[in-house]
């Protein structure tokens, strides 16, 4: 089981996307059943209580229920191919029991050394298990298992927590605006294009492996600038809607696989944006709640347009332009400078519970190069007033291990005791007297 520890993240993540897109998101098994439509009983009160959990719970309450929510979506999504006639009802208590188990996945990419690679890894594998059960014609109980035992890896302990890379000036406004119009667009895509792509000879699942390519794109893109996914992005849904007009047979065809690619990219910017805020509880919470709502906005919309190919071209390019003009008004509104970038290790994990000290203190960059990570976030919030017990609360790790963090850094200082390591550290040039 050890062995396994590094992996489970990314393995996590990926039982969830795989359970979320093969069951309860208009999933092949969920249709094999002959349940119609499931979105509709699925994603609004899904919405509803993400929010709730992402704004009032706390981290121990949600500890405690989690596990118990784990349990039940391991219980309704069973018992969905046995009583299909109660196909409607269980799928609102997926959403909420799954609220539990999706937040559950995504706050344990914080426990892997790379958060955003193991995401990506979570994308591609539940992406490829799916394209697995497209092969099968019809959906049954061995199916949904396969669907949805890997869950149990949730109620595996996942040990601890590594340090998030915060940026304290980074507010969810920033880009959930955009987020929200851009799923509104798929959501309308796929609500539209969809059905008509499945009444073609395309074998299915064939689309997936272009989202999988962006996803890997997305990775080795984002190293370079953070916006370069997102804007990747918008124009390839903007390129799905321009080849959508095509008088051809294969526009169908090709507009899915671009705007495949485009969610891809979309996908895993939102999941690199909220991986850097420090309660992971409520940036997830509060983030796939606006991914979903703008997905059931596009679904309602779609009704509409279900049969204007023209029109749903149209407002595909209307809501993507309201995206790009919501993200110019908020970075309008965004201070023209971050304190941290890519490449820069984070002040603080969670400033606004921090006292400032009376005199601001840096640390020199002969001490930053001694120490680990984890020994920097650790001494950085302590140079901020943050006790030991909170410290230890903010990296999910005991008291007793902040104060062997804190006891290296002062023996890697030459200084015995916090006092004499904040006088050292306050007199300009004095550089540290040991290392190990």
């Amino acid at each position: 089981m050890p062995k396994l520890f590094p992996l489970l993240p990314t393995l996590s993540f990926a039982a969830f996307v795989f359970w979320l897109l093969a069951v309860p998101m208009n999933g092949p098994l969920i249709a094999g059943i002959g349940i119609d439509d499931s979105l509709r009983w699925f994603l609004l009160p899904h919405v509803l209580v993400l929010v709730v959990i992402g704004k009032s719970f706390s981290r121990q309450l949600f500890t405690r229920l989690a596990p118990f929510a784990t349990a039940l979506t391991l219980t309704f999504s069973l018992l969905l191919p046995l009583v299909p006639e109660w196909g409607k009802l269980l799928l609102v208590l997926l959403s909420f029991s799954g609220a539990f188990v999706a937040l559950r996945a995504c706050k344990r990419l914080h426990n892997s050394p790379s958060p955003l690679v193991s995401a990506a890894g979570g994308l591609i594998l539940a992406n490829l298990a799916l394209f697995v059960v497209f092969r099968f014609p019809t959906g049954g109980l061995p199916l949904f298992a396969l669907a949805t035992l890997p869950l149990l890896l949730l109620l595996i302990p996942a040990g601890e927590q590594h340090p998030i890379a915060t940026d304290n000036n980074l507010k969810l406004g920033h880009y959930l605006p955009f987020i929200l119009i851009f799923h509104v667009v798929s959501g309308l895509m796929y609500s539209v294009i969809y059905p008509a792509y499945q009444e073609l000879t395309v074998p299915g699942g064939v689309e997936l492996p272009f989202y999988m390519a962006a996803v890997i794109g997305a990775v080795f893109l984002g190293r370079i600038n953070r916006e370069i996914p997102l804007i990747s992005g918008v124009v390839l849904g903007m390129g799905a809607f321009i080849v959508l007009q095509w008088e051809h047979a294969a526009a169908v065809t090709f507009s899915l696989f671009i705007m495949q690619a485009g969610q891809g990219f979309i996908d895993l910017f939102l999941l690199a944006f909220l991986l850097r805020f420090a309660d992971p509880l409520r940036a997830f919470g509060i983030g796939l709640a606006t991914l979903c709502l703008g997905i059931y906005g596009g679904q309602l919309l779609g009704d509409v347009l279900s049969s204007h190919a023209g029109p749903v071209a149209l407002f595909g390019h209307l809501f993507l332009n309201l995206a790009v003009l919501s993200l110019y008004l908020l970075h309008r509104r965004r201070p023209t400078a971050e304190t941290n970038s890519p490449h820069n290790l984070p002040a603080a994990i969670d400033a606004h519970e921090a006292a400032p000290t009376t005199k601001e203190i840096h640390i020199p960059e002969q001490l930053r190069l001694l120490l680990s990570e984890r020994e920097l976030l650790v001494l950085n919030q302590s140079l901020k007033g943050t006790t030991y017990k909170d410290i230890a609360a903010d990296l999910d790790i005991s008291e007793s291990t902040v104060k062997t963090y804190m006891k290296r850094i002062c023996d890697k200082l030459g200084v015995t005791g916090k006092r004499n390591l904040l006088q050292r550290l306050s007199q300009p040039g004095s550089p540290p007297s040991a290392s190990s």
